[in-house]
């Protein structure tokens, strides 16, 4: 069965299509859904598909759409003059050819290629063409590394935020990589660069960073992003290449944003996409992928082609497309020029933070974003607003010939429903009153409604966002913010379903007074007569396998084979006892005795999810008579990735059970970003406790779903002593 709109089903799309008679035409009717079998005077046929087009309305009042909808006269008899020209016969259509290259020399030089006259890319058919091909070339250059390295090349993955466009999801569905999308929480609407690092491993083919999110028009911070790739790779070695999807921001920040560093300026910066048909200002069909240089794109997926003449390399999924997008943009760029595009970029941007200052003066209206990135504004109701919805808003717009998306923002938060404007090249500050004014002429008829009229089944989606709920590195519930006199949280609405909570150890239940460095420095002086100090090269949150591997690189000077990490794991593990026992800074942490008796006799499941591998866990735990609460965990034993052993964990709590866990139940409290990252990677809920080396702040800016000072202050567990 066809897919199609939900606007299909109230069409009369079964019945045939009635020609009234005018003056000496006789009536007709005409199939719709089959090929008729005469042929139909061409003015006849034009009027009859001319006539159905003008129900979709004006596409200028189309505000959610990111798409150009307004070009210059001479740019659209450009195109009507290149209609007949196909892309591919670079051999028969030269010029056409020289101008795409043209293009790309200007973008690489925008964006700071390291030499624009050597410039390696392309033109596409859109954005999403443009990031298939530079997944594509992430996956292709991965799996050359690894296959010299002598490495299996089956588990590929990607990290990118849940904010990403659907494309991506498109990608790693259709080429098989795994998809790690990081979710929204709190307030954080985009990736952030230490979640970013955190999901990444041996299998990361690349970070998606994305230059004006579809959702709010927020930049993701590209250079943050790349910097904790660039320590992800001092202290572990992996390279981490990072794409940025600049589908509408490549376009903009260039000319609004010339300070902000995001582009090939910075040497992590592989490949770069954007669209031609959005900010680069040229109607539907063209794309733009461009690498750093020629060795980001591996040679062996550019194909050449003879057989319409010439010798022609060509890297697309399409093969004919149209010409004339690419002549529209050569002139959009010989037209206006740096300072042109400046001028329409910042007039697009002015016209939104004006709107969106207006909106939000409204009253009824809290602005997530202002339109000073994108000039794009995310806007949703005030709290004290119940008797009517975003859908309601939106609906009511649209009587008006306004075409505002109201939607819910992914998993993880749901529960927040927006509206949002797009501004683009054409709408006006004549507009944008226009349309203020007909939100206030339906304000007080929606302020009458005693009750919201329609929910999130009316959403239009977001354009160029997933309709589909995402697959997430987290699919945890659902959270609102709430402050609590213990500090801060972002309480899940779905607490009452708890099933099992995993603790860290280290800095969250106890603290060893250094016994744990101890034990290393001695397992270094026994095998290799070195000291060593593991604080110097490790930061808190790794696994006993990493520490182990990192120290002994740095004290040693070579990677330890499998040999040698095994043997400083035991003898490391033999020491660990004594210096336990002998610390004299060695405590348990407040609250932590008067916490676990109180979970386990509310029904709760206790485990533990900890970098250590499992004797050791035990070991440092038995001094403090804490062992008996814990009968199951996720440990540095079974695997040297944390949220590996989260789910490690939580698959151990389904065997404890006797059926599986949704890790939605499940809680993870940890003193660390690491710990905050692997309990979203595995899809738990995360709370953090001030109790080790990090503050509050910097654990909620982590991503940190609760936040306690310390273990003394009360878990926000529903009060029902009932886990279920």
């Amino acid at each position: 069965m066809p897919l199609l709109h939900p606007a299909y089903q109230h069409s009369s799309g079964h019945q045939d299509v009635s020609i009234n008679p005018v003056f000496t035409r006789e009536p007709v009717q005409i199939p719709r859904n089959h090929l008729p079998r005469a042929e139909l005077d061409p003015d006849t046929a034009y009027q009859v598909v001319h006539d159905q087009l003008m129900l979709d309305g004006n596409a200028r009042l189309n505000l959610a759409t990111f798409v150009t909808t307004w070009m210059e006269p001479q740019a659209t008899q450009l195109m009507t003059e290149c209609f007949d020209k196909n892309m591919i016969d670079k051999d028969e259509y030269p010029r056409t050819a020289d101008l795409e290259l043209r293009c790309v020399r200007m973008l690489a030089e925008l964006w700071h290629a390291p030499s624009a006259a050597d410039a390696t890319g392309c033109s596409t058919t859109g954005s999403s063409e443009a990031c298939m091909l530079a997944g594509l070339a992430l996956k292709r250059r991965w799996q050359h590394a690894r296959k010299a390295a002598g490495k299996p090349v089956d588990r590929p993955n990607i990290v990118m935020g849940v904010n990403v466009q659907i494309c991506w999801d498109k990608f790693a569905n259709y080429w098989d990589v795994e998809p790690r999308l990081i979710p929204m929480s709190g307030d954080r609407f985009h990736l952030c660069a230490a979640e970013a690092a955190a999901h990444c491993d041996e299998n990361t083919i690349g970070v998606v960073a994305v230059l004006g999110s579809t959702f709010d028009g927020s930049y993701e911070p590209v250079a943050e992003i790349c910097a904790a790739l660039d320590h992800l790779q001092t202290s572990t070695g992996l390279n981490v290449p990072v794409h940025v999807d600049g589908a509408s921001g490549a376009m903009i920040a260039p000319f609004s944003d010339p300070e902000l560093v995001w582009d090939f300026a910075l040497p992590r910066v592989a490949s770069i996409n954007t669209s031609g048909h959005k900010y680069g200002l040229v109607y539907p069909g063209v794309g733009w992928v461009l690498w750093r240089d020629a060795a980001a794109l591996p040679e062996d997926l550019v194909f050449r082609v003879n057989y319409l003449g010439g010798n022609m390399p060509t890297f697309a999924l399409n093969f004919s497309r149209p010409g004339a997008q690419v002549i529209a943009q050569y002139y959009n760029f010989l037209r206006l020029g740096f300072d042109g595009y400046r001028r329409v970029q910042q007039t697009c941007r002015e016209v939104a933070t004006t709107l969106a200052e207006k909106i939000g003066e409204l009253g009824p209206f809290r602005l997530l974003t202002r339109g000073d990135e994108l000039p794009v504004f995310a806007f949703t109701l005030a709290e004290h607003i119940s008797g009517y919805s975003v859908f309601d808003v939106s609906a009511a717009l649209r009587e008006h010939g306004w075409l505002v998306p109201a939607y819910t923002f992914p998993e993880h938060r749901t529960d927040l429903a927006v509206l949002r404007i797009v501004v683009r090249n054409g709408f006006t500050h004549d507009l944008a009153d226009l349309l203020l004014a007909d939100l206030l002429a339906e304000l007080p008829r929606l302020e009458r409604q005693s009750s919201p009229q329609r929910g999130t089944g009316s959403s239009s989606f977001a354009h160029g966002a997933s309709p589909m709920a995402k697959q997430l590195v987290s699919p945890a519930t659902p959270l609102n913010m709430t402050s609590t006199s213990s500090g801060y949280s972002r309480n899940s609405r779905n607490s009452h379903s708890v099933l099992a909570i995993l603790f860290d150890i280290d800095g969250t239940l106890i603290t060893t007074g250094g016994a744990s460095g101890v034990a290393w420095h001695r397992a270094f002086t026994d095998l290799y007569g070195v000291s060593a100090n593991v604080d110097e090269f490790t930061s808190a949150g790794m696994t006993d396998p990493e520490v182990a591997r990192l120290t002994f690189t740095a004290v040693i000077g070579h990677d330890p084979d499998p040999r040698e990490l095994a043997q400083l794991l035991a003898k490391r593990l033999e020491h660990l006892p004594a210096a336990v026992a002998e610390s004299t800074g060695y405590r348990v942490l407040p609250g932590v005795t008067e916490l676990l008796p109180s979970l386990v006799q509310r029904g709760y499941l206790l485990g533990l999810t900890t970098g250590l591998v499992e004797s050791a866990a035990h070991i440092k735990l038995v001094r403090g008579d804490l062992n008996t609460y814990f009968h199951f965990g996720g440990y540095g034993s079974d695997s040297p990735d944390r949220t590996e052993l989260t789910r490690r964990g939580i698959g151990r709590a389904g065997t404890v059970l006797g059926t599986p866990v949704d890790p939605r139940h499940v809680w993870v409290v940890g003193d660390t970003p690491l710990d905050i990252a692997a309990a979203h990677g595995a899809g738990a809920v995360a709370i953090g406790v001030a109790s080790g080396g990090y503050t509050a702040e910097a654990l909620r800016d982590a991503g940190a779903d609760h936040v306690l000072r310390a273990l003394t202050d009360e878990l926000p567990l529903p009060r029902d002593d009932s886990p279920c």
